[in-house]
C-alpha cells in the first residue's frame, strides 16, 4: 500500500535537524512541503532521498493559505507522486509513508473536506504589562513554542512598531494582526536593552484558550506529541485521527488501495491532524 508513495516521499533538513517531509511532484524536480517547518532555514535546505542521497534545493514558491512550500532541485528526476481524482469518505483509513516505506502514521478520515478560514487567528505569543504606560507594548510573558519566542522576543522587551505601524497599546497590537493569516511573517520594531532592534515573527495559530498562557495550556496543546506551529486556517483540508510529528508533515497520504489522496498539513493536536486532498493541490 505504502510502496509507491513512498518512492515520491523525501525527507528535508537544514544542518543535522530534520525539518518535514516533501512530496516529489511535476517533473521530478520539484517538492511541496510545509512552508513554516522550513521558512527559518529556506537558505540552506537540502532533500533526502530514502537512499540517502542528499540534494542541495531553493525555494521556488511560497503559499501562505496553504502554509505550503514549492521546493527546486536539480540533477536526475525523483519520481513525481500520482495523484488520486476522488477524495476519501468518512471513515475511510489513511496512511502517511516514510521514504523507506514504513507508516509514518495511519488512521481514518473523520470530518470531510472543509474550510477552516473562519476561525483564522494569528498568534503572535506575548502577553503585555498591564501597567506600563509608556508607547507600545512592553512584554511581560512569550509563550513557549509561538513565533515570538522562536524570533527572540523577551519579557521587557517592548514593541514599537509591526510592519510600518506604531504601536499604542496591546488593543493596537491586535488590531494591527487583524486580517493577517496564521504563516505570514511580519516585522517588529523592538526596543531592547540593546537599543532598537527589528524581528522578523513566524505567525502560528492561536491556541484554543488564548487567554491563558501557561504550562496548564501547553501540556494540555501537547497530550499525545509535539503540533505542528501553523495549524489552523487552511482553506481545504480533510480531518483525520492520523498522529504524525511535526518533522513529519508534508509527505503524500495514501488509501487502502495505495493511491495518493493528500499531502499532510498539520499536526493539530493529540486527535487531530490535517490532510490537503489531492484535488485541492492540483486545482
Amino acid at each position: 500500500t505504502l510502496t509507491s508513495a513512498a518512492k515520491s516521499t523525501v525527507r528535508i533538513w537544514a544542518g543535522d535537524q530534520r525539518l518535514a517531509y516533501g512530496t516529489v511532484v511535476g517533473d521530478g524536480h520539484r517538492i511541496l512541503t510545509k512552508w513554516s517547518e522550513v521558512a527559518r532555514a529556506a537558505a540552506s535546505l537540502r532533500v533526502e532521498t530514502a537512499g540517502g542521497k542528499a540534494l542541495a534545493a531553493k525555494v521556488a514558491g511560497v503559499y501562505q493559505d496553504e502554509d505550503l512550500a514549492l521546493l527546486e532541485i536539480s540533477g536526475p528526476p525523483l519520481t513525481p507522486v500520482q495523484w488520486a481524482k476522488d477524495s476519501p469518505q468518512l471513515g475511510a483509513f489513511l496512511a502517511a509513508p516514510q521514504p523507506d516505506g514504513r507508516p509514518a502514521a495511519f488512521g481514518v478520515v473523520s470530518v470531510l473536506e472543509r474550510d477552516l478560514r473562519d476561525t483564522d487567528h494569528a498568534f503572535l505569543g506575548v502577553i503585555g504589562a498591564i501597567d506600563f504606560s509608556g508607547p507600545g507594548v512592553k512584554i511581560k510573558e512569550v509563550a513557549a513554542d509561538s513565533g515570538a519566542a522562536a524570533a527572540g522576543l523577551q519579557p521587557g522587551h517592548i514593541i514599537l512598531k509591526l510592519g510600518e505601524r506604531t504601536i499604542s497599546g496591546m488593543l493596537e497590537l491586535k488590531n494591527a494582526l487583524v486580517g493577517v493569516a496564521p504563516g505570514a511573517t511580519v516585522s517588529l520594531l523592538v526596543q531592547t536593552r540593546e537599543g532598537q532592534q527589528k524581528f522578523a515573527v513566524l505567525l502560528g495559530s492561536r491556541p484554543l484558550l488564548p487567554n491563558y498562557l501557561g504550562d496548564r495550556l501547553r501540556q494540555m496543546e501537547r497530550m499525545g506529541g509535539p503540533i505542528s506551529r501553523v495549524r489552523d486556517s487552511f482553506p481545504r483540508v480533510i480531518q483525520t485521527d492520523m498522529r504524525p510529528q511535526p518533522d513529519q508533515i508534508g509527505g503524500p497520504v495514501v488509501d487502502l488501495s495505495g493511491r495518493v489522496v493528500g499531502i499532510t498539513v498539520a499536526r493539530a493536536d493529540r486527535t487531530r491532524a490535517f490532510v490537503m486532498p489531492a484535488a485541492a493541490v492540483t486545482s
